[in-house]
């Protein structure tokens, strides 16, 4: 950017006095052709050669070029000929297209992001409620816009309308009008319903007067608090007119190429031959394509009458007598220089700047800015950074008369502070800042900056120039920018709010390493000196910013300090019995979800730090948790740690998590707060100090006592330590450390039973069990089976999937039953109620869980439990637990000891045969439909089938057959029956239960063909089922 464009002007027109009258009177203005005779001679040779001039209609404010008599005759009585002869008016009358609104989505023009975010920012930020003062001028309609109205469809009397309307301007020009917020937003719709309506009614001057309407509305400054928002309510409206205008002199200029192209081929087809001509419809080839102008066109793409139609609009715009009006108008019609020029839009965009000047309303001047800069940026961008550049120095240079007397004045009669008026032009004056700033260099920086100092000096303008630009401007010089920002006049902003942009700024561009510390000493100093008069909001911001670079590059020290300084400033505004407010509740939440997502750097000095609870005392109820969670999320990808401070702290958010729920708390809310407290507690870790491992779980059973995911992994981490303790001690403990694992074990047996999911008790029983017999603890083993094989009545027979399906658990109990029988291989027997007590218990308690007959689980189970009492039989078992003495050692080889096992074992093979032929009685007494009966039949001669194959396979494995005794014909008799009910059911069984059929019989022939019988009459049974062996392996 060249150095004259930020140059300040020697005579700036921005006067309080007479601006507009000498905006009227065109010396500001930079008028280009003062004679009206040389314009129009100069406007009709161009219109002729179709080419645009940059000489503009409105760079005259006094020549209306349709005053010229040879175009329209206005003195004239024959008012009738005027209109005709007027060009717009004639377009009104002979336009075919009516333009029609699809909402407001469609009007909008194609701006920038930033455009309509300060739009929607001003509606949410300067909302006003009371009565609003309006000059009457402003409201009543058509009053003083200057634009004759040329439409044939009104029907009044042109002389007379025109003479009550100079009427009207005379009588209610003094008079006011009162309007609340509501009430003004309904008078700026119904205007933008009468542009509507007109427009679809082909009554264009109508339309524009309405708009020249709403542009006057801009120039009533009397209630500066609902100016910014009534430029925003007015622009919209003037944005959709700018589409509409586009729109129609695009259709314009595509019906004059579609009528040149239909000429053109009709020209064509006169000279066509006859045979064509025949063999053509007549006018087939008359009818050209639809043409369209494609984006992006050139003024050069436009016809004559387009341009000419173009031309027209802003005559008419060049009749509107009053300024601020005017320049708006011409603005919105910015886009529609694009049918003219191509190359004239920076002295358009020049100009139109210049002549906001003339404004002498601050505020007006400043959002008339923003509007050409919004407006210029939709067309011109690549222009527009030089004409930003301009408008900035203007803004810069007009802020000085802010302290004028005359403002003073003014400030008294508005009824409105200083500082509430320099916030009204905070918005527009961010916007232009925005705009300079994001591309700028270091040069422009500094002359911006040295405006600054030479016209402004309030922090508002000096935290817009902090935040627009870049911080390398100012990084290697940050001690002068302090020392500038303290010197400032706080307004609408603080000192402090501006150390604070000061603060965020500098995260993407490092002071030098020898102005850091003396930087933050003097931002500090001054923040703690003026801390009393400040709000707490902005307290808790600054500290916010400040304390995200400190982590960034300075050490745990200085955060100390500053969250020493916060909590101190917190706790004396609480003591006072005043409440938070809600903005620093929000900024309050910022700070800490910043300072632990970047905890990492400092480790967890901030999270072990006192100050850091008081802050978080500040908060309560939900955002008290919210900010609890994120810690204990933070601590989940953290190491292992042995720190009691930490673990204090820790403990104390966890706990306000866990008390937060209740029973009407969502499942999933539940599940993730239970998670959270689950990692913690897996953090958690002593070490080889076990006593301290196992307080710690103690104090979290009784504080998260709700969750049962909680007390779940309790029990699992408790029993670890009791795995723990075997193994530090390798198996040989000493009196300590067994009272310790039994103290384990007691917390185990305490807690499971808390526990809602009953299957879940029967695995953890399961589990502490076998942790009590490795740790060689059986009276504490023997308690645990108990309570487990007590609970297997209380199982539930079905549970309810995802999807609302009950389901059986009669598969899950069969798992975990047949892992129960495996390690009651391993358990001894009570001294006092023999050696089967706990499988005696077991073979009890089963009948009494609700089986399904024809499934084959209870059948599976019963398999098992023939199982363990044949292994049981064995002279030595085949797996033992070091240090412990099983059944085989206590009782193993005694009579009494045998002849119960044989008792059980035959009471067992009874009742699996029973449940055998079960299954078959089920199915018959099961009511299903005729056409899944046969479904049924097919499932329990499976389930049968299958059931025999297992049990002839125990058989097979667990019994001796080559020692046989009369005694021992039910055992032959036995397999005699599994051997016809597998025969029978064998075309059903799948391919792996054949198989395991064929290896079982195969077995069982090889044992029996080895036997030594003691009598004639076994040797004949024996023999008879050799043969019937032999035979069905021959079958198969």
């Amino acid at each position: 950017i060249k150095k004259e464009i930020l140059q300040p002007a020697s005579v700036h027109p921005l006067m309080p006095l007479g601006a507009i009258k000498q905006a009227r009177d065109g010396p500001n203005l930079h008028v280009m052709d003062n004679d009206v005779s040389k314009t129009l001679q100069k406007v009709n040779s161009l219109s002729k050669k179709s080419v645009f001039s940059l000489s503009d209609p409105l760079s005259d404010l006094l020549s209306n070029p349709l005053s010229d008599t040879e175009k329209v005759d206005v003195s004239s009585s024959n008012l009738n000929t005027a209109i005709a002869s007027d060009p717009l008016s004639a377009e009104c009358l002979s336009e075919d297209v009516i333009y029609t609104t699809t909402g407001n989505d469609n009007m909008k023009l194609k701006l920038s992001n930033p455009w309509l975010k300060l739009k929607q920012r001003i509606r949410q930020e300067f909302c006003f409620s009371g009565s609003i003062t309006f000059n009457s001028s402003t409201i009543n309609e058509f009053s003083g816009t200057g634009v004759e109205d040329g439409s044939t469809s009104r029907h009044l009397d042109m002389y007379n309308h025109r003479l009550a309307a100079l009427e009207r301007q005379q009588t209610v020009s003094e008079g006011t009008v009162q309007l609340s917020q509501t009430e003004y937003e309904a008078h700026v719709q119904k205007l933008s319903a009468d542009l509507d309506v007109a427009w679809r009614q082909d009554e264009r001057v109508k339309s524009l007067k309405i708009v020249i309407q709403l542009a006057k509305l801009l120039s009533d400054s009397g209630y500066p608090q609902f100016y910014p928002s009534m430029f925003v309510l007015v622009t919209e409206v003037l944005e959709r007119f700018a589409d509409m205008v586009y729109n129609r002199l695009l259709n314009k200029a595509e019906e004059a190429l579609q009528a040149k192209a239909s000429a053109t081929s009709t020209t064509e087809m006169m000279f066509t031959n006859d045979l064509q001509s025949k063999l053509s419809p007549p006018g087939s080839k008359a009818a050209a394509k639809h043409i369209q102008l494609k984006e992006p066109f050139s003024a050069g793409d436009i016809p004559v009458s387009a341009r000419d139609t173009c031309r027209n609009w802003f005559y008419k715009v060049a009749c509107i007598k009053e300024c601020l009006p005017r320049i708006y108008v011409e603005i919105t019609l910015l886009k529609c220089y694009r049918f003219l020029t191509d190359s004239e839009f920076p002295s358009i965009l020049a100009k139109l700047g210049s002549f906001i000047r003339g404004l002498g309303n601050p505020l007006a001047s400043l959002y008339a800015r923003n509007y050409l800069l919004a407006m210029g940026m939709a067309v011109a961008p690549e222009s527009m950074y030089s004409v930003a550049s301009s408008l900035l120095q203007d803004t810069l240079f007009g802020l000085s008369m802010l302290k004028e007397k005359h403002m003073q004045s003014e400030y008294q009669r508005l009824k409105v502070a200083e500082k509430t008026y320099i916030h009204l032009l905070s918005p527009g004056i961010e916007w232009l800042l925005t705009y300079v700033g994001k591309t700028s260099t270091r040069d422009v920086f500094q002359m911006v900056l040295q405006l600054y100092r030479d016209h402004s000096g309030d922090c508002m303008v000096l935290k817009h120039i902090i935040d627009s630009f870049d911080a390398t401007h100012y990084a290697h010089a940050t001690l002068g920018m302090s020392s500038l920002i303290r010197n400032a006049t706080p307004s609408c902003y603080s000192n402090v709010d501006v150390l604070t942009s000061l603060g965020k700024q500098l995260l993407t561009a490092y002071p030098p390493e020898e102005q850091r510390l003396p930087l933050l000493n003097d931002v500090w100093k001054y923040v703690s000196k003026t801390q009393n008069t400040l709000s707490l909001l902005s307290f808790v911001r600054c500290t916010a910013a400040w304390l995200d670079l400190v982590q960034q590059i300075y050490s745990e020290k200085e955060m100390a300090v500053l969250l020493s300084s916060l909590a101190n400033r917190l706790q004396a505004h609480t003591s006072g019995g005043e409440e938070v407010e809600e903005e620093v509740l929000l900024a309050l939440e910022g700070l800490l979800t910043s300072l632990i997502n970047q905890m990492s750097t400092f480790g967890t000095a901030a999270l072990t730090s006192d100050n850091l609870l008081k802050i978080v005392d500040i908060f309560s109820g939900s955002r008290k948790i919210k900010i609890c969670q994120e810690i204990m999320e933070w601590f989940r990808s953290y190491k292992k740690t042995s720190d009691a401070v930490l673990i204090n702290t820790l403990f104390d958010f966890g706990r306000n998590v866990h008390d937060s729920l209740d029973c009407l708390s969502p499942m999933g809310e539940t599940a993730y707060r239970g998670e959270l407290l689950v990692r913690f507690i897996e953090k958690v870790d002593f070490g080889k100090d076990l006593e301290q491992q196992l307080n710690f779980y103690v104090e979290c059973r009784a504080v998260f006592c709700n969750l049962d995911m909680v007390k779940d992994r309790l029990v699992l981490c408790v029993s670890g330590l009791a795995v723990k303790a075997y193994r530090l001690v390798k198996g040989k403990h000493s009196k300590k450390t067994a009272t310790f694992v039994k103290a384990c074990l007691a917390y185990c047996h305490i807690t499971i039973p808390s526990l809602s999911d009953v299957f879940r008790k029967l695995q953890l029983l399961l589990l502490c069990a076998e942790i009590s017999l490795l740790n060689r603890c059986l009276p504490q083993t023997d308690t645990f089976l108990k309570a487990a094989i007590s609970l297997i009545p209380e199982l539930p027979s079905h549970i309810e999937s995802r999807d609302s399906v009950k389901i059986h658990n009669e598969e899950r109990l069969a798992g975990y039953l047949l892992s129960l029988l495996a390690f009651l291989v391993l358990t001894p027997g009570h001294p006092s109620h023999g050696p089967f007590y706990i499988v005696q218990g077991l073979i009890n308690a089963l009948p009494r869980f609700a089986w399904q007959n024809n499934s084959g689980q209870q059948l599976k189970v019963q398999m098992g439990v023939f199982a363990l009492l044949c292994t049981l039989f064995q002279r030595r078992l085949p797996y033992h637990i070091s240090g412990v003495e099983s059944n085989d050692t206590l009782y193993g080889g005694t009579a009494a000891y045998q002849a119960e096992l044989l008792s059980l074992i035959d009471t067992c093979a009874t009742d699996a045969m029973a449940m055998l032929a079960a299954v078959i009685q089920s199915s018959n007494t099961v009511a299903v439909s005729a056409a899944s009966a046969a479904g049924v039949a097919m499932l329990t001669k499976q389930t049968q089938g299958k059931g025999a194959v297992d049990f002839l396979s125990q058989i097979a494995l667990r019994i001796d057959l080559t020692m046989l005794s009369e005694n021992d014909s039910p055992v032959l008799a036995t397999v005699m029956k599994l051997l016809d009910i597998s025969r029978k059911h064998r075309q059903i069984l799948t391919k792996a239960d054949n198989s395991h059929l064929q290896m079982s019989v195969a077995l069982l022939l090889k044992r029996l063909n080895q036997v030594e019988v003691e009598s004639n009459a076994l040797s004949s049974h024996v023999s008879v089922v050799i043969t019937q062996l032999k035979s069905f392996l021959d079958e198969m």
